[in-house]
């Protein structure tokens, strides 16, 4: 039974989830292909002058402009300007989970949407949870509007953020192995990192499989596929049998497809929300 590992992030704690051998075909390089690679070598360096003077350059003020993927660097655009921090405190006090999540506009609503995983020890209650959500030079609090253990989804409606570019909310029609992905999370200590991969099929329960990387930090992450559809939230990796205890597979990588938000329970709950703050002071 092939099994999956939520990746979640403890605040100011690295989660260690193992190393992995790099192993050449077979466990050895045959002499063959070393001595291949050396005349390539070989080669390469002899060029001469007049050889690299007519080898293509990209200018460094061309170079964010670059198109350097083989995705269209207008979705990747819009996957890393959407892109914020999650970060959602235990209901005991016990300590902080941080993710990733996507800022999406939907009527008129500016919502999060990220990993419902990130609740570690408690559900989430509507209109009554929240989060911190993290983008540079801002940091609001969220509100949970819409929460789905089963499917590990969770939204939250915020203000807008000026350091943020809304992402539309456009749901899939189909999805289709050997679709290409795009999406950008905070995975460790890093920060804002964009990652391209392949759907692969279907994986753990109602998840998707697509073979990407993801690693702790990047759950809540929204995978786009092209013209900048919403596919799904990444909420996990893959973990295979490997006795007498498990591997990692963290180019398996799963998603929550976003099919599975119900709008129209969602754009209820977004409505009610307006009503809970007018109750109040």
């Amino acid at each position: 039974m092939k099994k999956k590992l939520k990746i979640f992030q403890k605040e100011n704690k690295l989660v260690s989830l193992g190393t992995f051998p790099i192993l050449t075909n077979g466990g050895t390089i045959c002499m063959n292909k070393l001595k291949a690679l050396f005349i390539a070598l070989l080669a390469t360096l002899s060029c001469t002058a007049s050889d690299l003077e007519s080898m293509p350059l990209v200018d460094n003020a061309d170079f964010e402009s670059y198109d350097v993927g083989l995705f269209s660097p207008e979705v990747r655009d819009l996957s890393r300007n959407s892109a914020v921090k999650v970060k959602v405190r235990d209901k005991l006090g016990e300590g902080t989970a941080r993710g990733s999540g996507t800022l999406f506009k939907f009527k008129k609503h500016h919502i999060i949407i990220t990993a419902a995983h990130l609740f570690m020890t408690n559900h989430g209650e509507i209109f009554v949870s929240e989060a911190v959500i993290i983008s540079p030079q801002e940091k609001v609090i969220g509100t949970l509007v819409y929460y789905d253990s089963v499917a590990d989804i969770a939204i939250f409606v915020v203000p807008d953020l000026e350091s943020r570019s809304a992402a539309p909310l456009i749901f899939p029609s189909k999805y289709r192995v050997g679709d290409r992905t795009v999406y950008s999370g905070f995975p460790g200590a890093n920060n804002l990192l964009t990652l391209e991969g392949v759907l692969a099929g279907r994986g753990f329960g109602g998840d998707l499989a697509m073979q990407s990387f993801a690693w702790g930090g990047s759950s809540g992450s929204g995978v786009f596929g092209k013209k900048g559809v919403f596919l799904g939230v990444l909420v996990s990796i893959m973990v295979g049998p490997n006795w007498p205890n498990s591997e990692l597979v963290p180019d398996v990588v799963y998603l929550a497809p976003s099919a599975m938000i119900d709008k129209k329970l969602l754009l209820s709950n977004l409505r009610q929300i307006k009503e809970v703050k007018h109750d109040g002071f």
